[in-house]
């Protein structure tokens, strides 16, 4: 809505006054405005940073650009998946829900590298697929148990009385 008033009243200066008159709207709304359009941005620049250095080190570590990939796709679904719930629940961005990717991002690093690894190991006497089962039913289970804990303490968030509180709690219990 601010930014739909700030275009109306550009549109209104143009129309209303000479051309060679320098008009600017300034305020606590047109700073709010610029610091979001600055949080957005920088955010994406993040996110995508963030999952580039993640891809290097893991397909250097596993000396493999599949892996490296593999490693990234859940991070980048649970990105993804936030961001549209997000958008279809009008949720904006701000202060509070920005940083829900990229502590996303560090704590899904974490289960990522440890499923890696016990992948890696278990792949040593296992084919692909039996590796994956047998990751899954160690180093898998303690992933979701862990997920479904750090959810719940996110969760807690979603009784607090602050809007920011709320979306980010419920919001990082989903992704988690």
């Amino acid at each position: 809505v601010s930014r739909q008033v700030q275009n109306f009243a550009r549109g209104e200066i143009a129309r209303l006054f000479p051309e060679e008159t320098k008009a600017d709207i300034t305020g606590l709304t047109a700073l709010n405005l610029t610091i979001m359009d600055l949080l957005v941005s920088t955010q994406i620049w993040s996110m995508i940073t963030s999952l580039a250095i993640i891809f290097l080190m893991i397909a250097l570590k596993g000396r493999s650009i599949a892996e490296g990939v593999i490693s990234i796709l859940p991070l980048t679904a649970s990105l993804v998946i936030n961001f549209g719930i997000m958008g279809f629940a009008g949720i904006p961005v701000d202060i509070s829900t920005a940083t829900i990717a990229s502590i996303a991002i560090g704590i899904g690093v974490d289960y990522t590298l440890h499923f890696m690894e016990r992948y890696r190991i278990m792949r040593r006497t296992l084919d692909a697929k039996d590796a994956v089962v047998v990751t899954m039913r160690t180093t898998g289970k303690g992933i979701v148990f862990n997920a479904v804990a750090v959810a719940g303490g996110f969760l807690a968030l979603a009784a607090s009385s602050i809007r920011g509180n709320i979306y980010m709690g419920s919001l990082m219990a989903v992704i988690m």
